[in-house]
């Protein structure tokens, strides 16, 4: 993030001591409109970061999601096997 940002000559500052980055974004006009209506013009660096942090984490956490789903997937016969092998032992009486 800091390489692209000295890359691309964006210009930096410390904030809390958090590095920033001042980027440009094109954001609809009926956005903003209505961002405007609940977010006090000082606080809306504040309001993206964490919008853009919310949507992140739920982007990656649908990607794990995926991700597991297809291991379950692609292992199944695996565990099927291994199941079945172990049916055996899980018939077997325990002393207790």
């Amino acid at each position: 993030m800091l390489a692209d940002a000295i890359m691309n000559d964006a210009p930096l500052s410390i904030i809390g001591g958090h590095m920033t980055v001042r980027t440009t974004v094109q954001i609809d006009d009926a956005i903003m409109v209505r961002v405007r209506k609940i977010i006090p013009r000082r606080g809306f660096s504040q309001f993206v970061n964490e919008a853009l942090l919310a949507r992140a984490d739920a982007i990656e956490q649908e990607r794990l999601d995926r991700e597991m789903i297809e291991g379950y997937v692609a292992t199944r016969a695996d565990r099927e096997e291994l199941a079945h092998d172990w049916k055996v032992v899980d018939g077997e009486s325990w002393p207790g």
